[in-house]
Formats: structure tokens, sequence, C-alpha cells
């Protein structure tokens, strides 16, 4: 799938990367406002075992970010059997690489999850395939 000009390979790239896109800018975080307490300080103690929230709402943000500089990068095709087998297809896994990044208070793994279950989605949705360039 390596290659100068290899145009499905570029085309995956592209689908990826806006599947991606669309997948961190659809999951928003809330953008919270210290109220007069240490910044460290987010939550305080309540009665059984409730947090309260100490910080008010002041808006909203995509959760992480995904910059051009560090585009997609597809590692491999490995071909597999179709489950079931169809005569005339040919089913392939491809290996890629995307580069995220959070901010110290976003949970990594809650962010891999975020855009490994959104790709799956656009599989089945048949949003990736709309992605792709024409």
């Amino acid at each position: 799938i390596s290659g100068e000009g290899n145009t499905v390979a570029n085309d995956l790239i592209v689908a990826t990367t806006t599947i991606v896109i669309r997948i961190l800018e659809s999951t928003k975080r809330r953008l919270l406002r210290d109220l007069y307490v240490d910044s460290d300080l987010k939550h305080m103690s309540c009665c059984n075992n409730e947090s309260k929230s100490i910080n008010e709402s002041v808006g909203e943000r995509g959760l992480a970010s995904f910059f051009e500089e560090f585009p997609v990068q597809i590692t491999a095709a490995i071909d597999i059997r179709c489950r079931p087998p169809q005569p005339g297809v040919n089913c392939v896994v491809i290996r890629s690489i995307v580069t995220v990044f959070a901010d110290r208070d976003e949970d990594p793994a809650e962010i891999e999850d975020l855009v490994i279950n959104g790709l799956l989605l656009s599989f089945s949705d048949g949003s990736f395939q709309d992605a792709l360039p024409n």
C-alpha cells in the first residue's frame, strides 16, 4: 500500500482524516471557569460520597486536537479471508497511525476509545465510504 502516487492509500488517508476530525469536533467537552478556588481543586466532597462541582460551565470545545502536521499514516495492508466469503470481493485490514493531542486533563484512553469506536461506526453507517474522495 506504499508507493508514490498510490491513490488507494491517499484516499484512505483523506477519509480517515476526515472522520477523525468529525469525531473530535462532535465530541464536546465543557470548558470550566474556576470560581475563586485553587485551579487544582475542581470538586469538593459532599454528602454520601457525592461530588459537587465548584466550577461553572462557560462553553464547549472539541475533545482533543488533530494537526495536519501529524498526518494519518498507513502502516500495512493485510489480506484476510472475507466472512462470509464473497465471490470477487477482497477483504483487507488496513493498519494506520492516527496522532491526536490531548490536554493534561483529558484521558488518553477515553479519547482512543472514542476515535476507534467512531471509526468503527463510520464503517458500518457508510460515512467512511462517503468521506472517500470521488
